[in-house]
């Protein structure tokens, strides 16, 4: 599926208002009829144990898809509009690059200015998975297959990939206690709050996680 990640150490999304912005201004569901064609759903992008760790999408709704309330918020920072901004964009194939455009224009309309950046699938693992080189990205996510492995290294604030460098220490007590949780529903809802906290500080999430679809014989 599809990530976006934003740069919080640097201006103009050090700013959480702003970085907030970007969220409201994307409604991920109708770009997942549109590009996707049904076959995605909304997460934060990280691996789940269980498939009722995933954040409801009715609790998305609060930190995404509110154009107007974006335009608002830009207009409380005091910043001038539009925003610039440079969107690193891994090219892993059309859908990844229609997507890109749906969320470039979903920002221009509620007053940024965003520029795409094209870079190839080695340039984009180099430089954004691993180097961090970016304003904010859009493309696949780290490829991990366990909570941890994600919650760890990327968005605990001493991770070491991560690498939208955002410093934020009620996340990484949520993320710390989950890791030697071992009641199935205490460490849901350490999960849940993970997931809420991130996508109020607006760091990152996925817009588009990907379906597969499975056929085999005889069936």
């Amino acid at each position: 599926g599809l990530e976006v990640a934003l740069k919080t150490s640097q201006s103009p999304f050090d700013d959480v208002l702003v970085r907030r912005a970007v969220f409201y201004a994307m409604d991920p569901w109708q770009a997942i009829e549109d590009i996707w064609l049904g076959g995605a759903f909304v997460t934060l992008g990280f691996p789940t144990a269980e498939s009722t760790w995933i954040l409801p999408q009715d609790d998305m709704r609060e930190f995404i898809d509110r154009p107007e309330y974006a335009r608002s918020l830009l207009k409380q920072t005091g910043v001038h509009t539009p925003v610039s901004v440079s969107i690193k964009v891994g090219d892993f194939g059309e859908l990844y690059l229609a997507h890109a455009q749906r969320i470039a224009d979903e920002m221009r309309a509620v007053g940024f200015d965003p520029t795409l950046e094209l870079v190839n699938r080695r340039v984009f693992g180099d430089e954004v998975w691993l180097g961090g080189n970016y304003q904010m990205a859009i493309g696949p996510t780290s490829p991990v297959d366990t909570p941890n492995s994600y919650l760890l290294p990327v968005l605990h604030s001493q991770g070491q990939w991560n690498t939208t460098e955002h410093q934020d220490k009620e996340l990484d007590r949520l993320i710390e206690a989950q890791a030697w949780e071992y009641n199935t529903l205490a460490r849901k809802e350490l999960i849940q709050q993970i997931q809420r906290r991130v996508l109020d500080q607006a760091y990152r999430f996925m817009p588009a996680t990907r379906v597969s679809i499975w056929t085999w014989w005889p069936r």
